[in-house]
């Protein structure tokens, strides 16, 4: 927790940067758990890094107990949107590829494709628990406190 003016305005600070990354991040939970918009997953995925990135700098003026519940948290969604994230890319990288080769050679990398897409619908349901298990642990609701509080002191 800060000490003096100084800490008090990076607390400030990085507390503001780790709110605004955070409300961007949350903004994505409903499309990506309903599956809506294919960029959302790719945009939660970014605004889950820059978080983190904020949580390191703003961690410090948190309460310890807190702030480390709150980064397992963001860490195991983090994980999990790229992990479907990789599988997106790899996707669309082999289907550009395939669309590249002539019809003959094309059913390899069809099967892999499906293969990855079963994976990536199994990645799915990773990202949909921990975005559950997220809000059931109260993490938007507890960062928003945290950081409220910590611009009242």
């Amino acid at each position: 927790m800060p000490e003096s003016a100084q800490e008090q305005s990076w607390c400030e600070f990085a507390c503001s940067a780790l709110a605004m990354r955070m409300e961007k991040m949350f903004e994505q939970t409903a499309a990506v758990l309903e599956e809506t918009d294919h960029d959302a997953l790719r945009r939660m995925r970014v605004w889950s890094r820059r978080s983190r990135a904020a949580f390191a700098l703003a961690a410090p003026c948190l309460p310890e107990r807190q702030a480390r519940q709150a980064e397992r948290e963001l860490k195991r969604a983090a994980d999990a949107l790229g992990a479907a994230r990789d599988l997106d890319v790899a996707i669309e990288e082999l289907n550009q590829r395939k669309q590249a080769l002539p019809l003959a050679q094309r059913s390899g990398l069809t099967l892999f494709a499906e293969h990855l897409q079963q994976e990536r619908s199994q990645r799915q349901k990773e990202v949909i628990l921990a975005l559950q298990r997220m809000k059931q642990r109260g993490l938007p609701e507890l960062m928003r406190a945290l950081l409220q509080k910590d611009d009242s002191d």
